[in-house]
């Protein structure tokens, strides 16, 4: 995940959807990938980071509550190996959360 400075606030990287003009927040499987995105298309001030499941849940709750739907996986500039919807990821990890206790 590419994380952005904002003052005093982290903010993750976002991707746009061309097929729908939506935002998806930007997450990455390989480091390097992350690295290339964040070179293209951020400042100096952005960092990579690999946050703990729990962590990364509460990241795509705050994205889902600030109105973004996607999850975009290994984003270019023009094209995403792949688009998860942000209810059915948030919706499956509710599920396996609760499989746990």
């Amino acid at each position: 995940m590419i994380v952005e400075d904002d003052s005093d606030q982290w903010s993750p990287a976002l991707w746009r959807v061309q097929s729908n003009d939506s935002i998806a927040v930007a997450l990455f499987s390989v480091r390097d990938l992350a690295e290339a995105y964040a070179h293209a298309n951020y400042s100096n001030q952005s960092q990579i980071i690999q946050p703990s499941r729990i962590e990364l849940l509460r990241v795509l709750v705050e994205c889902f509550r600030q109105g973004v739907r996607y999850a975009a996986l290994d984003p270019s500039a023009t094209q995403t190996r792949r688009i998860f919807e942000l209810r059915q990821v948030l919706a499956a990890a509710k599920e396996e959360l609760t499989k746990l206790e």
